[in-house]
């Protein structure tokens, strides 16, 4: 239950400081512009951009520091001999990706409804088909993205101590964003006669999938609003990308847990 009103502050606080940019709109807003706008998006890949949307990642760090050692916490409080005896390791591990999964989706539930209940206060909202499914789109990603990340940081953690696996993984979604100023200059995705192939490559990175206005969807007014680059980005195939990456993730944790005592037994020869 405490790490629910954890989730559930932390989202309420977010939710309100995104609403805070409608505190002086004038006429009516539509949910899909509100979508647009409390998520990851970029009009371009230039180092001003990434900084500002880097700095709209804030709400995923704090989740990362809150529950980035959630599963790790058990070792530290926990027998290590439970762990070296226990026979049901990865039914254990399961149930605790699945509260982290779970926390992760109602983390960006919460945060999105309470930016959109917050906005309504300021000014009239215009609930618009579009924006109802880029809302599913976006929690859907982001709650992979959380899901996946925080897996990463409590493996890491039980591997090389919680502060190492933070920072790990904290490094590694900074650097993830620097590389995409290749993308500015040396595999611009605008402007060029490789732009199929720019674009194809910038699906490898991990985090463009997060950026929302870089996607295309099969849904013609879904497309026309968020189909900034002239290749194939769709919606589907982030979801798809990162529900792999996560899986493998959950693999990995897999054999580490199944092998915890081993590693328990190196760290204490170190």
């Amino acid at each position: 239950m405490k790490n629910y009103i954890k989730c559930a502050s932390i989202a309420l606080i977010w939710g309100i400081l995104q609403s805070m940019s409608y505190l002086k709109n004038e006429g009516s807003v539509r949910l899909s512009d509100i979508i647009l706008q409390s998520s990851i998006s970029s009009s371009s890949i230039v180092p001003a951009y990434l900084i500002e949307e880097t700095l709209k990642m804030m709400p995923f760090f704090m989740f990362q520091i809150l529950f980035g050692t959630l599963i790790y916490q058990h070792f530290c409080t926990a027998s290590v001999y439970y762990f070296s005896r226990c026979t049901a390791k990865i039914p254990w591990f399961l149930k605790e990706t699945r509260k982290i999964l779970f926390l992760a989706i109602t983390y960006n539930i919460l945060v999105l409804a309470v930016t959109v209940g917050a906005a309504l206060i300021f000014c009239p909202i215009q609930m618009d088909e579009v924006g109802i499914i880029l809302a599913v789109y976006l929690i859907l990603i982001q709650s992979l993205w959380l899901f996946f990340t925080s897996i990463a940081m409590n493996l890491l953690a039980i591997k090389f101590g919680s502060q190492n696996g933070f920072m790990i993984v904290m490094i590694i979604q900074v650097a993830l964003i620097t590389l995409l100023l290749l993308w500015q200059n040396i595999l611009p995705v605008e402007d060029s006669p490789q732009v199929a192939w720019n674009g194809f490559l910038l699906k490898w990175n991990l985090i463009s999938h997060l950026f929302l206005n870089w996607h295309s969807s099969q849904y013609p007014e879904v497309n026309r609003l968020i189909h900034n680059f002239d290749f194939s980005f769709d919606l589907n195939l982030s979801v798809l990308v990162l529900f792999c990456a996560c899986a493998v993730m959950v693999c990995i944790g897999c054999f580490v847990i199944r092998r915890y005592d081993l590693i328990v037994l190196d760290a204490e020869d170190r």
